[in-house]
């Protein structure tokens, strides 16, 4: 009998996952009206945006992918899956206001380099190219623009700090899972190599704080700078790996 009664904190989060539902569902219902009201008055062109665009990165979204997908695979295209490292790290420190700006910037680098970006949704980050070698020249170029960039970021209690050294990491293959596949194969090969760590949530091998020429950085130590393991990248997994 007792079995069909609910404790109060299932209660509560059954309230918290419908009111988030509703709320979802609301806004979806003023987006389509935005949609609408663009194509009425002849906005077709930020009608495609609004419907293609994601709107934290500027990458394509989701739905672009779903579209783009099945042809490029058709047409024997090579898949990227792209990430990078440290998400969870900012996220844990700064927030997700933190792991928000360093995912628009490595949408940033991806742009700076001619790469046309699907944001999959959350941190999952998709390309498509021509063939390999044109996917390796673009996403190499990506890895040097965010390893330069520099990212403030903002604690709780409101003290700023600015990191870089980002390492974006990458695999490639003949459709998304075995790109991802190869990307999580390359990550292993930088755990023997000792330039990453796995401790999940750490912070990432290479990252230091920037600062003015000539002021100390808060006493942190550099960590290793990261070695040329990328190009290692079809060895198994041998230890759990960091995200």
């Amino acid at each position: 009998l007792l079995s069909g009664f609910r404790k109060p904190e299932e209660d509560k989060q059954a309230g918290l996952f419908e009111k988030t539902k509703l709320v979802e569902h609301r806004a979806d219902l003023e987006r389509r009206a935005r949609i609408q009201q663009m194509i009425d008055t002849g906005d077709i062109e930020g009608a495609h945006k609004a419907i293609y665009e994601d709107p934290l990165t500027g990458l394509l979204n989701s739905r672009a992918w779903k579209e783009a997908e099945a042809k490029a695979r058709n047409e024997g295209k090579i898949f990227g899956s792209i990430d990078v490292s440290g998400l969870g790290w900012i996220n844990d420190n700064f927030g997700h206001s933190g792991g928000d700006a360093l995912l628009q910037e490595v949408a940033n680098s991806l742009k700076a380099v001619g790469v046309e970006g699907y944001r999959k949704g959350g941190d999952e980050v998709a390309a498509i190219f021509d063939n390999q070698e044109i996917a390796d020249k673009l996403l190499k170029k990506a890895q040097d623009v965010l390893a330069n960039t520099t990212i403030e970021v903002t604690t709780p209690d409101a003290k700023k700090y600015n990191y870089k050294g980002w390492r974006l990491d990458y695999g490639t293959g003949k459709d998304f899972d075995a790109a991802d596949a190869d990307l999580y194969a390359g990550r292993a090969e930088q755990v023997k190599a000792g330039v990453r760590g796995t401790t999940k949530g750490a912070k990432p091998y290479g990252v230091v704080e920037a600062v003015p020429e000539g002021v100390e950085a808060g006493g942190e130590i550099e960590a290793p700078k990261v070695a040329e393991a990328k190009d290692q990248r079809k060895t198994e997994p041998s230890a759990k790996i960091a995200e």
